[in-house]
């Protein structure tokens, strides 16, 4: 979904020049779901040892 917006014709006219690019947030995202998977991972492991 973030890449459809920097694509928008309407985001594109804004000519916005942010700190943070579509890509710093693609990044982010990317790696908080690696964090949430790996302690879901963890979670799952303390369960079916227990």
């Amino acid at each position: 979904m973030i890449t459809q917006i920097e694509k928008h014709s309407d985001y594109q006219a804004l000519d916005y020049q942010p700190d943070l690019t579509i890509g710093d947030a693609q990044t982010a995202l990317s790696y908080l779901k690696c964090e949430l998977e790996s302690k879901q991972q963890s979670f799952i492991n303390l369960e079916t040892s227990s």
